[in-house]
């Protein structure tokens, strides 16, 4: 799965301790994740339940088709979900 490959991410911190999370620092204009609404400033806490430190994982099982993405956006968590038609 291409998905996560259409961002920039880096580890998110505050004051230089990680928080578990990844900022979006960077997103194609066309990409998926954008259409589904994450924006750039968004911090991916979780996919598919699983810390986005295990994101090679989920981004190599082709057979990925429900996505669930917990963020903080502004402060607040916030859940996505959404199929990927093959």
């Amino acid at each position: 799965s291409k998905l996560f490959t259409e961002l920039s991410v880096r580890a998110h911190t505050i004051n230089g301790e990680p928080t578990g999370g990844f900022i979006i620092t960077g997103m194609k204009s066309d990409s998926l994740l954008r259409k589904v609404g994450l924006r750039q400033g968004d911090i991916i806490m979780r996919v598919n339940g699983q810390s986005p430190m295990n994101l090679t994982n989920v981004i190599s099982d082709s057979s990925l088709s429900d996505v669930t993405v917990d963020y903080r956006r502004g402060g607040r968590m916030q859940r996505l979900h959404f199929t990927i038609q093959k």
